[in-house]
């Protein structure tokens, strides 16, 4: 048994997603409880039980239509066939209930999947998954443009990993699934992905990736979006302890739905780049028993376009953080 509760600032743009240093401030309280078990029935069988509750409670009024009580079951059967090969089935049950928004209906998601992992070669390793998933809304709904919406379809995921030499490691992936809307009763996802890492120990390490996303909101008005992010991370010890680390992003925002003036913001309309670099360091400051202390500081500097002006920025920030640890 769990219970997890925070209160934390996130900065999130119009559909929800983090945006840093372009975003709105979104203050809010978040509770999680739940209960997980596992059943290992036999040496190669293992059945996997969850259930949970988050309460989410806006600061802001901006963001009743936030506040929510949220339920999730999951049951999970897990057989490891032999060695190299891996099995299973799993049904989940999410409901969500808002309770200070009287535009958004209480939903219902179910999803049901089976799935395998196998070990393809010595240095390489497979995994998919494929289900049916299912939203449920009351009768009445419509979306506010009062277009039909399809409330279930087919999900899963795909992914293969291959270490090319002991240093060196690459991912492609592909998964799709049906989630809860930040502002919409549900989206539709998919998500293309490929990631090369190189790291040797005590040395520079690289990493290199591009992950591509498209979302489908069941609001028409909210319109189809895609985000394409593309960037890398360089890694140089100076000493076993410190070491020089830099990274450059670039994102690529594009809005493709119909969304009008009336029921979309300038974020939900019009597309944007953003180019993001990094330096930095980190050097630890003290480690006793059950106590420790760091210091992290870098420089970032931002660059957003677009062809909207209210979009548009600049930023250079500087950040010096020390923080001290204590474990209980």
């Amino acid at each position: 048994a769990y219970e997890n509760a925070n209160y934390r600032t996130d900065y999130i743009d119009a559909r929800g997603r983090l945006d840093r240093y372009g975003g709105q401030a979104y203050e809010h309280f978040q509770n999680t409880a739940g209960l997980n078990l596992d059943w290992l029935m036999v040496k190669d069988q293992n059945i996997a039980l969850s259930a949970s509750r988050t309460d989410m409670l806006p600061r802001d009024e901006t963001f009743n239509d936030q506040e929510s009580v949220y339920y999730s079951e999951s049951a999970m059967y897990q057989w490891m066939i032999n060695p190299v090969v891996m099995a299973g089935a799993g049904a989940t049950l999410n409901q969500y209930s808002y309770t200070a928004a009287t535009n958004r209906p209480d939903t219902m998601f179910q999803t049901y999947s089976v799935f395998s992992t196998i070990k393809l070669t010595e240095r390489t390793m497979g995994a998919a998954s494929v289900g049916y998933s299912m939203v449920s809304l009351p009768s009445s709904y419509g979306d506010s443009a009062g277009v039909a919406v399809d409330n279930s379809g087919m999900v899963g995921s795909l992914s293969i990993k291959t270490e090319l030499d002991r240093d060196l490691a690459h991912e492609l992936a592909y998964a799709r699934a049906i989630q809860a809307g930040f502002s919409s009763a549900y989206e539709l996802v998919d998500k293309y992905s490929y990631h090369i890492d190189w790291k040797r120990k005590a040395a520079l390490a690289v990493s290199l990736f591009s992950e591509y996303n498209k979302s489908s909101q069941s609001d028409s008005l909210l319109g189809e979006y895609t985000d394409w992010v593309s960037g890398m991370t360089i890694s140089l010890p100076f000493t076993s302890l410190v070491a020089l680390e830099l990274s450059t992003t670039y994102s690529v925002r594009e809005n493709k739905g119909t969304a009008d003036s009336q029921g979309a913001g300038v974020e939900l309309k019009n597309s944007y780049n953003t180019w993001s670099s990094r330096a930095g360091t980190s050097i630890p400051l003290m480690s006793r028993d059950r106590n420790s202390a760091g210091f992290t500081t870098y420089v970032e500097h931002v660059e957003r376009s677009s062809d909207s002006d209210v979009l548009k920025y600049s930023r250079d920030i500087f950040v010096a953080t020390v923080t001290y640890t204590h474990q209980f």
